[in-house]
């Protein structure tokens, strides 16, 4: 969790929030709070009356996918390697998404007032950062090119593990998500 003066940053496991907790460690924002991985705060959710809520989030198919492969990566002996369409199932047999969502906004009563989009992380980060910080160019610069922590590798194209069914199923299962995506996008990918 990371807390400015006038925001409070949430963000859901596996949506960026390490990218962005390092490139706010690289800005040096006055005022800022950035509250360390290992005191138990990394995915912490605290309302702040007052104080705008801003979180990070992904597509939910990208959500589910990030996932697997992570835990795939650190315990492939718990984690099976599974063919394209099996990580579709394994994610619908495990989706994790609705309790996030419902954990990180007291189950939509605290709607983020803006958001980060994972995959425009670095432009939305100096949007919302620059509504309470005067950025200048080398703030700009290191959002935009800042290091950030190293990603897996793996094959991020969707159409090779989810059908469109599964890809609708997990957005029926996860309606709370639904809902914060169709306000952070404007849409689900369920819609196209």
């Amino acid at each position: 969790m990371i807390e400015g003066t006038g925001f409070y940053f949430c963000h859901i496991p596996k949506t960026g929030g390490d990218a962005i907790k390092k490139l706010c460690e690289q800005l040096k924002l006055p005022k800022i709070k950035i509250h360390d991985v290992d005191d138990g705060t990394k995915h912490a959710y605290i309302y702040r009356e007052g104080k705008d809520f801003i979180m990070s989030i992904r597509r939910l198919p990208y959500h589910a996918l990030s996932l697997y492969h992570e835990m795939r990566f650190q315990t492939p002996d718990k984690v099976p390697e599974l063919d394209c369409q099996g990580v579709g199932e394994w994610a619908l047999e495990g989706c994790h998404a609705e309790g996030l969502a419902a954990v990180y906004t007291n189950k939509l009563a605290n709607i983020p007032d803006y958001f980060v989009r994972s995959e425009t992380l670095r432009s939305d980060l100096a949007v919302v950062l620059g509504r309470y910080y005067g950025l200048g160019s080398e703030r700009h610069r290191i959002i935009h090119e800042g290091t950030t922590k190293k990603t897996w590798e793996y094959n991020r194209d969707l159409i090779n593990y989810f059908t469109k069914d599964q890809i609708k199923e997990l957005y029926r299962q996860a309606p709370s998500w639904a809902q914060l995506e169709q306000q952070a996008y404007g849409d689900n990918l369920c819609d196209h």
